[in-house]
């Protein structure tokens, strides 16, 4: 399998974003409902230059905004702390314009998500994506044989064989000291309930 690889962001970010405006009807990165509203590098003030914002309005009137990081190569802490950024500075926005806009008061539901888009993720921003709710990482694949896909990669890291040495042995001792202590308040909550 013959990979193509992007000289440049920017050129990956162009191909996403052609790709964008010539579907109809599907997102060419997950495959779901098209957004309405597509924005290339919209700047979000000192909080930066994204490379592709969607917006769109669902059907119960939730604001559904989604935050788009291209790299070439690869996803590092750097860039998941930048989507961070981009993503604070949106809801932001939002908060700005709930306080001064009437329209927007009586429906403040909005969701704010990002996707990092690019061939790789390094192991340490895959454990950091583990718990980043609103964040995920599409592994962006192209090659002559099956076009341009994207693909879901959960981001679930662990170590094969973590010796934890000294601290498992630690951990399983605070561990049956917190079930005996939560036993025991159980209990006496259950007597003080009982009484009354």
């Amino acid at each position: 399998m013959a990979l193509i690889v992007w000289d440049s962001e920017k050129e990956l970010e162009d191909y996403i974003y052609d790709k964008y405006m010539d579907e109809h009807g599907e997102c060419p990165i997950t495959q779901q409902v098209q957004p309405n509203n597509i924005f290339r590098q919209p700047n979000l003030g000192s909080y930066g230059i994204a490379d592709i914002i969607t917006a769109s309005v669902s059907e119960n009137g939730m604001l559904d905004i989604c935050v788009i990081e291209i790299k070439k190569e690869t996803i590092t802490p750097d860039a998941v702390g930048q989507i961070s950024r981009y993503i604070t500075g949106v809801n932001d926005l939002i908060r700005k314009t709930y306080e001064k806009t009437d329209v927007y008061r009586d429906n403040k539901s909005a969701s704010v998500t990002g996707i990092l888009l690019a061939p790789k993720i390094t192991t340490d921003a895959a454990f950091i994506l583990n718990y980043t709710k609103n964040i995920d990482y599409y592994e962006v694949l192209c090659d002559l044989e099956h076009g341009f896909s994207c693909e879901l990669n959960s981001g679930d890291v662990s170590l094969v064989n973590p010796n934890y040495s000294d601290f498992g042995d630690y951990f399983n001792e605070l561990s049956i000291e917190s079930s005996e202590n939560y036993k025991r308040f159980c209990d006496e909550q259950c007597g003080d309930l009982n009484e009354h």
